[in-house]
C-alpha cells in the first residue's frame, strides 16, 4: 500500500524532534511492507537557514516531499484565512510534484489539525481516503483561538477515520467539535530520518 503522512516537518540537526512522531510512524509502517512517503509545507518562524523553494530526499526509503517560501506563521498572526490561503496553494503545487515522482496514494494519514486540514484538502480534491490522528495540546485549552476553531469545524468531521492519542484529548474533541475518534496512544521510537 502506499501511505503519504502529512507532517509539520522532519527531524533534522536544529529541530530535532520537529515530525518525530510521524517519522516513527513511516518507519514503523515501512517495517510492514508499505510504500511511504512524507508531505510538508514549513511555515514556522526560524532563525536559521532553510532551502526555499520544494525539496525532495530520500532516506531508508522514506521519499520526503517539504516545500518552504516563508513564514506563513507570521501572516496568519494578521489573517489566519490568508496564510491558509497560502499553504494551500504550496500544498497543492508539492503534491503535483509528488504524484510525478511517486505516484498516487492510496491513504492519506495526517498528524495534528493544521495537517489534518491539509490532508482534507487533498481528500477532497482527488477523492483519497483519509486518516486523521491529533496529538496537538492546544486542543484541550479552555480557550481556543480562532484558528484552532476554524480548522477544527472544517477538519475533523471531514476525515474518514479521526485518532486521538489520549482519552482527555477525545473528549476534548468530542466537547468542542462533536466529532468522535477512536484512542492509539503515541508509539515511542526513536523518530530519526
Amino acid at each position: 500500500m502506499k501511505i503519504l503522512i502529512i507532517t509539520r516537518g522532519f527531524p533534522t540537526h536544529n529541530d530535532p524532534q520537529w515530525g518525530c512522531f510521524e517519522v516513527d510512524q513511516a518507519l514503523a509502517l515501512q517495517s510492514l511492507g508499505h510504500d511511504v512517503a512524507m508531505i510538508s509545507v514549513d511555515g514556522r518562524v526560524r532563525f536559521y537557514w532553510r532551502k526555499l523553494g520544494s525539496t525532495y530526499k530520500t532516506h531508508k526509503d522514506i521519499h520526503t516531499f517539504n516545500i518552504f517560501y516563508f513564514p506563513t506563521a507570521i501572516i496568519r498572526r494578521i489573517n489566519y484565512k490568508i496564510s491558509l490561503f497560502l499553504e494551500k496553494k504550496m500544498l497543492l503545487n508539492l503534491f503535483e510534484k509528488l504524484l510525478m515522482q511517486w505516484g498516487r496514494p492510496d491513504i492519506i494519514h495526517a498528524h495534528f489539525l493544521p495537517c489534518i486540514y491539509k490532508g482534507v484538502i487533498l481528500k477532497e480534491k482527488y477523492n483519497i481516503p483519509l486518516v486523521g490522528t491529533e496529538h496537538w495540546s492546544v486542543i484541550n485549552h479552555l480557550k481556543l483561538p480562532k484558528y484552532v476553531q476554524y480548522l477544527g469545524n472544517l477538519s475533523y468531521k471531514n476525515v474518514d477515520t479521526l485518532i486521538s492519542v489520549s482519552d482527555s484529548l477525545r473528549k476534548r474533541i468530542f466537547e468542542v467539535f462533536s466529532s468522535d475518534s477512536i484512542i492509539v496512544h503515541n508509539m515511542i521510537g526513536g523518530g530519526n530520518l
